[in-house]
């Protein structure tokens, strides 16, 4: 017989930081785009997808660091 143990739920594998996540704001906000926006170019199914991605804050972290990258040139 085999015994099915409790999972628990998976936790993110990065935190975003404060500091990203007012980036992200402002980086939205200038460029016009929402969450269902980056959604829609990464892949994921709709913003929810997106929004609880384990792996949002890498995805974040990216596009903060590529717009401030391209913003100042």
């Amino acid at each position: 017989m085999k015994i099915m143990s409790k999972k628990t739920p998976k936790q993110p594998t990065t935190v975003r930081s404060e500091e990203i996540k007012d980036q992200m704001k402002d980086l939205k906000e200038h460029l016009g785009i929402q969450d269902k926006d980056i959604a829609e170019n990464f892949g994921f199914s709709n913003a929810q997808s997106y929004r609880s991605s384990r792996a949002r804050a890498k995805f974040d972290k990216g596009l903060v660091w590529f717009y401030n990258m391209i913003k100042d040139k």
